[in-house]
């Protein structure tokens, strides 16, 4: 889970490559490449956002390349969370 690359559904439809860094009840928590490396160090320098977890999904190169919303997120398949 941690590091994983996703897919992020941003205000506006946006689609944005990011880094799982942690996971929450309906939650899932990523961040920037930048901010990964920064809290992987531990000294508290990098931020991550919680996105619902319906707005997560597996990270698809080819599905991204061919960017047409809505087509996109039908295209896409859900991130899950594994224990």
């Amino acid at each position: 889970m941690r590091g994983d690359t996703v897919i992020v559904r941003a205000y506006g439809g946006v689609a944005l490559v990011r880094r799982v860094w942690d996971a929450g009840d309906d939650k899932v928590y990523i961040c920037s490449d930048k901010n990964f490396d920064w809290l992987s160090r531990e000294d508290g320098s990098g931020t991550y956002i919680g996105f619902p977890q319906e707005d997560v999904f597996v990270f698809d190169e080819a599905a991204l390349a061919e960017f047409n919303p809505p087509a996109l997120w039908e295209r896409l398949v859900p991130y899950h969370v594994r224990a």
